[in-house]
C-alpha cells in the first residue's frame, strides 16, 4: 500500500520542524500529532508502536532501495512509513523519493505513506532539502 496526502503540515510548521533535525519519539509534538491525526482521516488503521519515532534529515547522500522494516528486518514493528518534504523543491537538486513502480513528485507538505514492506530509494541531493520521516 502506498498512497499520499497533501497539505498535511502548514509552512509555518514545516518551518518549525526545519529547525529540528535529528530522531524523537514524542508524538504528542503538536506538528507530528496533526500529521499522524491526518493519516488516520485517510482512513489508514495504525497502531503506534513504543519504538515509533520520527525525525527530522537532510541526508545528501540520500537512501538506497530499502524497506522501513530495515533490510536486516531491525525494524519488524514498524507497520507504515512516511516523509513530508519541508523544503521548497526549487532549493535543492535530487533528491527524489522513488517506489519501484515510478517516482513521487517533488511536492512540499505532500506526506507520502507507504506500508513497511514497499521497496523504495531517495537520490542524493544538492542544496537545501530537509524531510520529515515517519515510523509508525
Amino acid at each position: 500500500m502506498k498512497t499520499s496526502i497533501p497539505d498535511v503540515l502548514t509552512s509555518e510548521e514545516a518551518e518549525t520542524l526545519t529547525s529540528r533535525i535529528g530522531k524523537f519519539g514524542n508524538t504528542d509534538f503538536t506538528p507530528i500529532r496533526k500529521v499522524l491525526d491526518s493519516i488516520k482521516d485517510a482512513g489508514i488503521d495504525f497502531t503506534l508502536h513504543h519504538k515509533s519515532y520520527w525525525r527530522v534529515e537532510s541526508r545528501a547522500a540520500g537512501h538506497g532501495w530499502h524497506v522501513d522494516t530495515g533490510n536486516k528486518n531491525h525494524m519488524a514493528w514498524c507497520t507504515y512509513g512516511g516523509s513530508v518534504l519541508l523544503t521548497d523543491p526549487k532549493d535543492f537538486t535530487g533528491g527524489v523519493l522513488t517506489y519501484k513502480d515510478g517516482v513521487a513528485p517533488k511536492e512540499k507538505l505532500r506526506l507520502y505513506i507507504h506500508s513497511s514492506d514497499v521497496e523504495h530509494m531517495v537520490t542524493p541531493h544538492e542544496g537545501k532539502r530537509i524531510v520529515l520521516l515517519l515510523f509508525i
